[in-house]
């Protein structure tokens, strides 16, 4: 055996142990990144006001979610007024066939005049004030206070009162007498808009993601960072690609997951009466921002798959010439360039960190954004690669480095 078998023999193990700890690190970020992209969303749209009023505001104009309000005010007001026995104790016996008929007119007309009512301009003030009133009850579910005051079938309702007195007005101005006592019961519509029986169970899950929706994000990061940190030099590239691909399959599942839900979920809603049609239109509005952060960080798995053909097209040999240039000019970075060069790996790992972290914080980024964090990420690599290739060409020049050997990367090529 030569000697150089022999030296190299016992770093086996502590290149096995890196390539170990690696993989580790970069399944427990891709395990948690889910998770904390759940948190965030909960934080920012289902325990904040002004983001969950933001998220659901705008399906006041939602033809889906304006017909089932009107239908369902509708049907109360009509039940709880009884007006076709009304008719027939009012009627002759020999007219009172006509109750039915009539009932049946005045409900359809009732009906058209509710849906003027939720497609004219007052009605988004009127859904953006229950959408705030209500948001509290959502609160005090998830967090299990034990204050909820839940509907039939278990569903969070709406308070849509100041709708249905209006419709109420529009029956009396029909000649329709409706006594003091029943007026408050008439125009106390109650409009279900989520179904949360048998939700109970994942209260504290949810209420635990909620409180840890800052460092989830973090640990994801940190995990992902530290497997291309712990990884040995010449694998850092190789254990990047592996990131991206991790993260592409994490939110791939999670989507799945998320599909998977929306149809437990419509299947409760539809097993409750309640409008698939109105639900669906809410679950859209409601996780948009869940998705489309998912959606981003598949995007950003993909560009961090082909992170190192960028960062090589970028960082070619016109910037190691232009580099060269600056020193044959006498410019100087110092030691500046010097702390650059020496912390090359660490300032590009920093600057992958802080871009992934921007996106996951964002809430909602569109592609736009994530092309823009990616090019300012591949942008200040450029930058760090440039001043540290200025500063080693500049040592080599002085007799202080030597160069590196023919046909091996510049050093600041690769993490």
């Amino acid at each position: 055996m030569t000697d150089s078998s022999t030296a190299a023999a016992p770093a086996a193990p502590g290149r096995m142990w890196r390539r170990i700890l690696a993989w580790v690190l970069l399944v427990l970020a891709c395990i948690i990144l889910p998770i904390a992209v759940t948190g965030a969303w909960v934080r920012g749209t289902i325990m904040d006001t002004d983001g969950f009023v933001n998220a659901l505001g705008p399906l006041a104009s939602e033809p889906a979610v304006q017909d089932a309000i009107a239908t369902n005010l509708t049907n109360q007001i009509f039940e709880q007024l009884a007006l076709e026995e009304r008719l027939q104790s009012a009627f002759p016996d020999k007219l009172g066939f006509l109750a039915a008929p009539v009932t049946k007119q005045l409900q359809e007309f009732t009906q058209t005049a509710a849906e003027r009512l939720v497609a004219s301009d007052e009605f988004s003030a009127i859904w953006t004030a229950a959408l705030r009133a209500v948001h509290s009850t959502v609160v005090d579910f998830m967090n299990g206070s034990g204050r909820v005051s839940l509907g039939e079938e278990g569903v969070i309702e709406l308070d849509m009162s100041g709708l249905s007195t209006r419709i109420v007005d529009r029956l009396e101005q029909l000649g329709i007498e409706i006594s003091e006592e029943d007026r408050p019961i008439l125009a106390s519509g109650k409009v279900p808009i989520a179904q949360v029986a048998g939700l109970e169970k994942i209260q504290g899950l949810l209420n635990f993601l909620n409180k840890l929706f800052i460092v989830l994000p973090i640990l994801a990061v940190l995990f992902l960072a530290g497997s291309v940190a712990v990884a040995a030099k010449g694998r850092r590239q190789r254990t990047a690609v592996r990131a991206g691909i991790g993260i592409m399959i994490s939110m791939a599942i999670f989507v799945v997951i998320l599909l998977i839900v929306r149809m437990v979920l419509m299947n409760a809603v539809e097993d409750a009466g309640m409008s698939t049609d109105a639900a669906s239109a809410i679950w859209g509005d409601l996780t948009i921002a869940l998705r489309g952060t998912a959606w981003g960080l598949f995007f950003l798995g993909f560009l961090l798959l082909i992170h190192r053909r960028l960062v090589a097209a970028f960082q070619g040999d016109a910037m190691s010439k232009a580099a060269g240039r600056t020193v044959e000019a006498g410019w100087d970075t110092g030691r500046t360039g010097t702390w650059i060069s020496r912390h090359r790996i660490w300032l590009n790992i920093g600057l992958l960190v802080v871009g992934f972290l921007i996106l996951v914080l964002w809430g909602q980024p569109s592609l736009a954004v994530i092309i823009v964090v990616a090019v300012l990420v591949i942008v200040f690599e450029g930058l760090v690669f440039f001043v540290a290739r200025q500063s080693d060409l500049a040592a080599q020049a002085a007799g202080k480095l030597a160069p590196p050997p023919t046909g091996e990367e510049p050093p600041g090529a690769s993490l």
